[in-house]
């Protein structure tokens, strides 16, 4: 019974939390600098080095695979930390592993650390 109880005053607890918190301000969505249409999911963004700002994550994903020759059975794949690359299945896996052939470092790591930071002061 005790056990009810105090999954109910968890449940409270958290909305009143919820109620004391100041509203998030509201942030203009930027332009991506490939398609010019607003980014309205910020964190997903990936910073594009000749444009100097923020893109969708698809619009790099496009951009990458019309500069980048796919050979059969490859696929673009995101490896984190701004690097893309090149992949396809490892021989003689059929469900697991895979042979990178090309990595493509997309984002400057400094002006993109330093572009998530001023990201981070702003969200708060």
């Amino acid at each position: 019974m005790s056990d009810n109880r105090n999954r109910r005053n968890r449940r409270h607890f958290s909305r009143n939390r919820d109620r004391n918190r100041p509203p998030k301000p509201e942030r203009e969505a930027p332009g991506c600098g490939v398609c010019g249409k607003p980014i309205r999911d910020i964190l997903s963004a990936i910073f594009h080095p000749e444009k100097e700002g923020p893109v969708h994550f698809d619009c790099v994903m496009r951009e990458i695979s019309e500069k980048e020759t796919l050979q059969n059975g490859e696929k673009l794949s995101y490896l984190g930390s701004g690097v893309f690359a090149i992949i396809r299945p490892a021989p003689g896996s059929e469900k697991a592993g895979f042979v990178i052939r090309k990595k493509i470092q997309f984002e400057d790591k400094e002006k993109a650390a330093a572009w998530r930071k001023t990201l981070s002061v702003t969200a708060g």
